[in-house]
């Protein structure tokens, strides 16, 4: 396994000790812009808070964790203003914009009639470009006594790369309790929410993939929705209104005559 790979396997620990639950958000818009949200979850780790009281005698655990995380915040923000950072309860979420020229995914809007369909291709996860952002504050984090060391720089998971992702996923089962979560929302309903023989959960225009599973066979995440065109149908409409109204006035040029 090469050391690329090994640090894949460290995405369980992008911010702190004990994170067990990474989702990744991805909201598309129809001009094939979007924007990924990564939310780094310590609530759901049991006992984490406990654990960490018992060790270092303090009560008030949870306010020191939460102004670490906000200190991370304002450190990636200050660094990288396009990267937007947040503190929700015990989680650090940050977000960044993509587009397709950034080689991540793929998007297609088809127009038809009566639907626009859209059909977006996630070829890789952008692990890389928040863990950039959290290795800029490596001095903060290594500084404190909840912190998990000098974060990882990773690289993207590359679900193409099927071999390389099986062997990932073997590793980070072994974490006990881990949660690795890619959410897409699309516009209109989704249709279709697929990896290979994997099925994601689709509830209305957002489809959630466990991502652990998709990795022990690994594809691309395809994700395909459908909304009425409503621009077709308008002209639809005026060109029928046309051909009425053309009739009526033909019709009613004969009788005259």
């Amino acid at each position: 396994m090469n050391r690329e790979l090994i640090l894949i396997l460290a995405v369980a620990v992008l911010v702190l000790s004990g994170c067990v639950t990474q989702t990744f958000t991805q909201k598309m818009e129809r001009d094939g812009t979007s924007v990924v949200e990564s939310k780094t979850n310590l609530v759901q780790y049991p006992g984490y808070l406990k654990l960490i009281n018992d060790e270092y005698k303090k009560k008030d655990v949870a306010g020191e964790v939460a102004a670490l995380i906000e200190k991370v915040c304002l450190g990636i923000e200050e660094k990288d203003p396009l990267t937007k950072c947040s503190v929700d309860s015990l989680s650090l979420v940050m977000k960044k914009e993509f587009t397709t020229k950034d080689g991540y995914y793929t998007f297609e809007a088809k127009e038809g009639i009566p639907y626009t369909t859209y059909t977006l291709k996630v070829n890789k996860i952008p692990v890389d470009k928040f863990s950039k952002e959290l290795q800029a504050q490596q001095k903060i984090i290594a500084a404190s006594p909840y912190g998990s060391g000098i974060p990882l720089k990773m690289t993207a998971i590359d679900l193409r790369k099927a071999e390389d992702t099986s062997i990932a996923a073997q590793g980070l089962e072994q974490v006990q309790g881990l949660g690795l979560i890619y959410s897409v929302e699309m516009p209109g309903e989704i249709v279709k929410a697929e990896a290979g023989n994997y099925f994601a959960a689709v509830s209305g225009n957002t489809a959630e993939f466990d991502l652990l599973s998709v990795m022990k066979n690994s594809t691309p995440l395809v994700v395909e929705s459908q909304e009425i065109n409503v621009l077709w149908i308008v002209v639809i409409i005026g060109i029928l209104a046309l051909v009425v109204v053309g009739y009526l006035f033909f019709a009613g040029q004969k009788k005259s005559v």
